[in-house]
């Protein structure tokens, strides 16, 4: 019998080993590996071996992008590019190391710019919102014919070429800028023109550091006989972070991102306290088949978070840990994210961010346990309910603890005290359960 390990890899993608040839990102009959975003479907389409965007008969009203599946960071990336000339402003680009805006059509990142005036400029898209870098050779291109690109990012420092002459030569002097992200190709707003593209490319690079590709790593594993090791997941497809994982009875998978660790308010306690109030960007996501071929790009269940270490799928909702708040989030509109949330249990220490309450466990009798780990301090309250079911008004919950709850806030027990830093758990039906510290 073979046995399968499911691995949640969360491996820094720019740092990639060199692969042994180009890849192929287009097929020439379909949109695989690409993304539109919903609503957008009508301004893309494959025709004639082509990715084409925008409309010569309608203005296209805003910039539009299609994107790649999966992130990039370090990388030589070759395509051919035409613009079909129709009326207003007429351009296109093509962005590298870039994010979807979670707000509106835009992407934000690099843009590696196409069209008259502009070959080869390094834009800085919905960021900065400046030209980076001008192109050098404006003569290398030829406007409404095909243009060919190559893009080379290397760590901070980004070259394009049009039609084999180098144009732009631009490093990256601000080190919060990421160095890794998706691509996407822009059919600008306020024109009616066709973007074609074709002969799409890639080949990832080595890092600076030398560290391997999430399928580089998986590849490393030393099994024992009868394992394998699948990639589900990793920072390619924006997992940054990840701490738990658990599953609901639908067999979909649960994680959160812990991108704004470490924030401790025993050493600053002013900006723990703003943090925890106004939210992050962490995010809780959902893998809705994670059992099929990965690796998988999550939904967005819930975001504008700050390293909520607990998550737990329950009938009326999920349950999600931020700061000093256990709070339940809902969709009740059904569109896949959770668009309301209520505090159950309020009062937990925010004193050290790798100690919060976390390892969430559904548990027999309708309880949900939870642990806590050494350095934080917390009165635990409900402020749903002016008093837990015992009468208690609130609960010390001090150091290193497991405790249990119930989902609506109603109740609140500890169980233990101690062990030392729970970071695994898990129980059998009849609530037998292991933990390792």
């Amino acid at each position: 019998m073979i046995t399968r390990s499911t691995i949640l890899a969360s491996l820094f993608l720019s740092a990639a080993w060199s692969s042994a040839a180009p890849v192929s990102l287009f097929d020439g009959k379909s949109l695989e590996g690409w993304q539109i975003r919903p609503g957008e479907e009508k301004w893309w389409k494959v025709q004639d071996g082509m990715i084409v965007g925008g409309s010569l008969e309608e203005q296209v009203p805003f910039n539009t992008f299609i994107s790649s599946s999966r992130a990039y960071g370090n990388f030589e990336l070759t395509y051919k590019l035409r613009l079909v000339k129709g009326e207003g402003f007429m351009n296109s680009g093509m962005q590298i190391r870039s994010q979807r805006s979670e707000k509106d059509s835009e992407m934000i990142g690099y843009q590696v710019d196409a069209g008259a005036g502009y070959w080869g400029d390094i834009y800085d898209e919905s960021r900065r919102n400046t030209a980076l870098a001008k192109g050098t050779a404006p003569e290398a291109a030829k406007d409404w014919e095909w243009n060919e690109y190559k893009v080379l990012c290397e760590g901070p420092r980004v070259r394009t070429w049009i039609n084999g002459t180098l144009v732009t030569d631009y490093t990256e002097k601000d080190g919060s800028i990421p160095q890794t992200g998706l691509l996407g190709l822009q059919t600008h707003g306020g024109g009616k023109l066709l973007v074609q593209m074709k002969d799409i490319s890639i080949n990832e690079l080595a890092s600076s550091d030398g560290s391997r590709t999430p399928e580089a790593q998986r590849a490393s594993f030393v099994l024992p006989k009868g394992y394998t090791a699948e990639l589900v997941t990793s920072e390619e497809q924006g997992v940054g972070k990840p701490i738990t994982v658990t599953w609901d009875r639908h067999g979909r998978m649960w994680t959160t991102t812990a991108l704004e660790y470490p924030v401790d308010a025993n050493e600053n306690e002013a900006a723990a306290q703003e943090l925890y109030k106004t939210g992050g960007k962490d995010r809780v996501l959902v893998f809705d088949d994670p059992n099929s071929t990965g690796p998988h790009t999550p939904r967005v269940f819930a975001d504008k978070l700050a390293i909520p270490l607990g998550v737990l799928s329950t009938d009326d909702g999920v349950l999600v840990q931020h700061g000093s708040e256990i709070r339940l989030y809902q969709d009740t509109d059904s569109d896949g994210k959770a668009n309301t949330y209520k505090v159950v249990l309020g009062g937990f220490g925010i004193q050290d961010s790798h100690l919060f309450p976390h390892q969430f466990e559904h548990m027999p009798g309708g309880w949900v346990y939870l642990a806590q780990g050494a350095f934080n301090y917390s009165r635990v309250v409900s402020p749903v309910f002016r008093n837990f079911r015992n009468g208690q008004r609130e609960v010390v919950f001090n150091n290193c603890k497991l405790a249990r709850f119930r989902p609506d806030g109603s109740d609140f027990e500890i169980l233990t005290a101690g062990p030392n830093n729970i970071w695994g758990m898990t129980s059998f039906r009849t609530g037998e359960t292991f933990i390792q510290e």
